[in-house]
């Protein structure tokens, strides 16, 4: 009786060996949690960041051409090409300065953008070969007072200036992505230039054309709410490829000036044909800025100091920044047509920033 009592409490002793054997084992941590608050946050140090970048840009712009080169009869458009008043490649900067809260780990960004570009243009042509002027006042009588020209020269120049004051603020939603959106507030000045001189061919009443001078300004300034996100992809040992995206809603003014002199020959003074001073008128823009690039990011002093160096391509986008006025008829002078051109920028960019 004894002995089957015993075997019965065999499977009852094993049952509970092996959950004691089981209870015995080490449970395996929970997985970490995610990196809320980026990979490169300093700690224990006094927030400020600042940054310097290094800009190599070159503009380009819709409804700038200024002559028409004919490559047949001067009477006809004939196997023709645009010629347009072009930028070149110039340096600019970009300075920045920061501070993190850090009770709400949150930045607080100001950035200025400086940039300046201008550019040069001199066709010339022999007869039977000719210029047609594009930006040339027509008169109502028979000849118009510059058509068919042999020289021309276009100068241009922009002058940009940025300005943005926002509020920031990184996570990363997985381990190899870091999230930074943004909202503030921006104000730029975009100023413009555009000189043509025309001379060679026959002008009014058919003397010839000694300097038809076009002289125009497109000024704009505007101030406006942005938002933007900048994301950083890791690669692991420091290095990511950074992509940035921003929006901004400009409301500000345009100012206009618009005057052509020309000078025939055999007649003095020269005349005037159009001397527009006043056109100024509000309107909001909306902008764009996108940058891709690759970066190297260095923790020191156990997270105390973090060293940036990135190196991308910038595409700026100002819609609707070219705003000259055409006037087309010989009837009605007061008839025109505004050419709404955009204005892009775009280049290489370099910056290095250091947080402390």
């Amino acid at each position: 009786m004894k002995k089957l009592t015993i075997l019965a409490m065999l499977p009852i002793m094993h049952i509970t060996a092996a959950q004691n054997k089981q209870e015995t084992q080490p449970v395996p941590p929970p997985p970490p949690p995610p990196n809320l608050e980026g990979h490169y946050q300093v700690q224990d140090a006094y927030g400020v960041s600042l940054s310097l970048s290094a800009l190599y840009w070159k503009p380009y712009e819709e409804g700038l051409d200024f002559v028409i080169q004919n490559q047949g009869s001067t009477g006809l458009v004939n196997n023709a090409s645009v010629r347009r008043a072009p930028f070149n490649w110039h340096w600019g900067w970009r300075a920045g300065l920061g501070y993190q809260i850090p009770q709400k780990k949150m930045n607080v960004e100001a950035s200025w953008t400086h940039y300046t570009s201008k550019g040069s243009s001199s066709p010339s042509v022999d007869l039977p070969l000719t210029l047609f002027s594009v930006w040339s006042l027509p008169t109502g009588g028979a000849i118009p007072p510059v058509n068919f020209e042999q020289q021309a020269t276009a100068h241009s120049r922009l002058f940009l200036n940025v300005v943005d004051l926002g509020l920031s603020g990184v996570f990363a939603p997985r381990p190899f992505l870091d999230i930074t959106p943004y909202i503030g507030l921006s104000t730029a000045w975009i100023h413009q230039k555009f000189n043509f001189n025309l001379a060679g061919g026959p002008g009014l009443n058919g003397h010839t054309t000694l300097d038809d001078k076009i002289r125009m300004k497109n000024d704009f300034w505007g101030i406006g709410p942005k938002i933007g996100m900048d994301t950083l992809w890791d690669l692991g040992y420091g290095f990511g490829i950074c992509g940035n995206f921003n929006l901004s809603l400009l409301y500000g003014f345009f100012k206009l000036k618009q005057q052509e002199t020309a000078e025939f020959s055999g007649l003095e003074p020269p005349t005037t044909f159009l001397d527009l001073t006043h056109n100024l008128f509000h309107i909001a823009r909306l902008n764009f800025d996108t940058l891709i690039g690759l970066r190297w990011d260095k923790m020191f002093q156990d997270g105390r100091y973090h060293l940036t160096v990135e190196a991308g391509w910038e595409n700026l986008i100002f819609l609707g920044q070219n705003q000259l006025m055409r006037f087309p008829s010989q009837i009605n002078q007061g008839i025109n047509s505004s050419g709404k051109g955009d204005l892009t920028i775009q280049g290489g960019s370099g910056r290095v920033a250091f947080t402390f």
